[in-house]
């Protein structure tokens, strides 16, 4: 589903998350598996209702303003005129 652009329809990502997953092990961890950083991206288009829907668009690796734009530049410029 993730290769599947149609997610993107209609969506006019104005929210960004970063979020930084621990697992099991504290860091730093001799297996590797340490923290994760991931950013999200969130359409908050008003509904019907004029409440934000909270879509969740997409989420990426990485956890700084650098994985925001790449995701935006990957959209090409017909999806960022659109945010």
């Amino acid at each position: 589903m993730a290769a599947d652009e149609i997610r993107f329809a209609g969506a006019k990502p104005r929210g960004v998350d970063e979020h930084v997953w621990h697992h099991v092990a504290k860091f730093p961890v001799a297996d590797g598996r340490g923290h994760k950083h991931l950013t999200g991206m969130v359409d908050l288009t008003a509904g019907n209702d004029g409440k934000p829907r909270a879509r969740l668009v997409d989420v990426v690796p990485g956890g700084s303003s650098k994985a925001h734009s790449g995701w935006l530049e990957e959209r090409g410029e017909d999806f960022k005129n659109g945010v």
